[in-house]
């Protein structure tokens, strides 16, 4: 094919990530929006993920490695409060370093709420007592272990890596 013979060896080495690709991270920790179930988070805090598996292009060159450390930023995080009002809790990725040790934008923006409880904390109080306006609504928590996908934003062009052993090098 004509279009083989044409490439030259600067678009050989050179990859492109594309736009909507997911990569898969692990959360590292469980985060909480309230201490007594996991490490309670404030708003600004940065967390960390891991890339769950190597991301590849078609003929296999690998663009993110699996293991690579991400950080998140901590978008929110409300404590759970009286009169059953859940906590909330929430968590941005913008980048992701490639193979070759730039940075690919990404989208990742994860919400998540606990379980509210006003409706029975209120109907409780009301038939029984005052004091049971007290129960608290359920914690956010995002679990270690926890896998979302953070979608690539834009094509990126990554340098390909060399496997050393390659075709040239077979020892004849």
């Amino acid at each position: 094919m004509t279009f083989e013979n044409n490439k030259n060896n600067v678009s050989d080495n050179l990859k492109i990530i594309t736009s909507g690709t997911r990569i898969p991270l692990k959360m590292n920790e469980t985060i909480s929006s309230d201490s007594k179930f996991g490490r309670k988070v404030n708003s600004g805090e940065v967390i960390t993920l891991t890339v769950q598996a190597d991301v590849t292009d078609i003929d296999g060159n690998i663009l993110v490695k699996q293991g690579t450390l991400v950080n998140g930023s901590v978008t929110k995080s409300v404590r759970r409060k009286a009169a059953g009002t859940k906590g909330k809790l929430g968590f941005n990725v913008d980048f992701i370093k490639a193979a070759d040790g730039q940075s690919i934008p990404v989208s990742l923006k994860y919400d998540s709420e606990g379980k509210s409880r006003t409706g029975a904390a209120v109907a409780a109080g009301a038939l029984i007592a005052a004091p049971l306006l007290l129960i608290k609504g359920k914690a956010a928590v995002i679990e270690t272990g926890s896998v979302f996908n953070a979608l690539v934003v834009g094509d990126k062009k990554i340098e390909k890596e060399d496997n050393g052993g390659s075709d040239d090098e077979d020892g004849s």
